[in-house]
């Protein structure tokens, strides 16, 4: 039985968005979203009322400037009030009524001290996550302005730093004067790499791209629960740093050589969900690096990793065909010290095996991802639905032998909800 994607789709116009850009879902009111187009055309959307609402900000009539904005041009929804919004051409802007009416927020950025920057429009544009009013801009050119104060005072800290656009900003959770940053050249035919960090709000910058590809990198991001983990998208791939950049490492080896757009964590699982250029969207656990780096690996041994809960996909009343959105598949992660072979099984209570696989697991951290399918049948019967057998809920103990090392440990299947269950939030 097929079901329809789970993604749904969202008609915004014509060209569904221009050349799609920036969008932003409200985390409060998912009925609101906001979307642009080219040249800071920024749009609301109530999906609630059917309702379309440009928001583009202006200056105000009395200024003779000309504002300018970049072809992708930044914006976001404060983590600190979901109607606010800061929007960044050559003027920054900001909202506090979901762009209804903008406030002029800082002076031309374009306009920088060192000639070599003087730019168009801004490339970047954030908040700090821990420190409301502390945001971060940077051009086209290289030019960095720093604000403290929620825009009403305004320090560039340019120098030290290449003359290209500045792609990515992250400022750090754990540190509220720590801020990292990525440029790319390649608008300018300088195809190397740059990656920064400051840990005094980018009055001083120290550049941290020891150990990547001399190739453009488009996105920097730092892991929620460990400063020392940074990830960066570059110009062929991932890659990740467990020591603040000290040196890099490639991420993984199920994503394609392909430019590397945009990288965000889902919190809620600790994945890493990777936007390419032209090669769709891929996510990895995060969670067996993170436990990694918990632990004391003095001598390095071979690792099978907490799984938590499982949990089993839903199955329609109606015959019992497993509804397939709601299939999520169990992440095995593993550690080696070295190749080895790896092999699995799962045991129910009564200890009958239901299921095993024997994989090669490479030097490093390995991740196998089971799709619950312990039984397939070919069937040619008429109205035949149930070709795969899903593990049934319940305890169960997983074996894996790495080498001669037997490591076990016990988890628990749990029914995922149902996918039409509708909860009635007025009572």
């Amino acid at each position: 039985t097929k079901f329809n994607d789970p993604w749904k789709y969202l008609w915004i116009d014509p060209w569904d968005g221009g050349d799609g850009c920036v969008t932003q879902v409200d985390p409060k009111d998912h009925h609101i979203v906001y979307y642009s187009q080219q040249h800071g055309s920024a749009v609301r959307f109530d999906k609630g009322k059917d309702r379309i609402t440009s928001i583009i900000p202006k200056l105000p009539k009395s200024m003779k400037d000309t504002l300018n904005f970049n072809f992708i041009t930044p914006y976001f929804i404060s983590a600190f009030e979901n109607k606010t919004l800061y929007h960044g051409g050559n003027f920054i802007f900001k909202t506090i009524d979901r762009g209804d009416n903008w406030k002029l927020i800082s002076p031309n950025i374009a306009h920088s001290s060192i000639k070599e920057k003087q730019s168009f429009a801004a490339g970047a544009l954030v908040e700090s996550p821990i420190n409301k009013g502390l945001l971060y801009v940077g051009t086209d050119k290289g030019a960095f302005w720093v604000s403290k104060n929620d825009g009403v005072n305004w320090t560039e800290y340019s120098t030290g730093i290449a003359n290209n656009y500045i792609r990515s900003i992250c400022p750090s959770r754990f540190k509220i004067s720590r801020v990292y940053m990525c440029m790319t050249g390649i608008n300018y035919d300088d195809l190397h790499s740059y990656v920064y960090v400051s840990e005094n709000y980018g009055e001083n910058w120290k550049r941290i791209e020891n150990g990547l590809p001399d190739e453009p990198v488009n996105v920097i991001l730092e892991d929620p629960t460990n400063e020392n983990i940074l990830y960066v998208g570059g110009f062929r791939g991932v890659y990740i740093t467990m020591n603040k950049g000290v040196g890099w490492s490639y991420l993984g080896k199920g994503l394609p050589q392909t430019a590397v757009a945009d990288l965000e964590i889902n919190r809620s699982n600790m994945e890493l969900v990777v936007a390419t250029h032209g090669r769709g969207i891929y996510k990895t656990s995060l969670i067996p690096i993170q436990q990694m780096l918990q632990q004391p690996f003095v001598n390095y041994r071979n690792t099978f990793f907490t799984i938590g809960s499982i949990k089993r996909p839903w199955f329609n009343s109606n015959g019992g065909a497993v509804d397939t959105r709601t299939v999520e598949k169990a992440i095995f992660s593993f550690w080696l010290k070295e190749a080895k072979p790896i092999a699995l099984s799962i045991k129910n209570k009564s200890g009958q095996e239901i299921w095993n696989l024997k994989i090669i697991g490479d030097a490093g951290i390995n991740q196998y991802r089971w799709d619950l399918v312990v039984k397939k049948t070919n069937s040619d019967e008429p109205y035949f639905v149930h070709y795969e057998k899903f593990v049934d809920a319940g305890e169960y103990e997983i074996t894996a032998i790495i080498g001669s090392t037997k490591y076990t440990q016990s988890v628990e299947v749990v029914m995922a909800a149902s996918p039409y269950l509708v909860v009635d939030s007025r009572r």
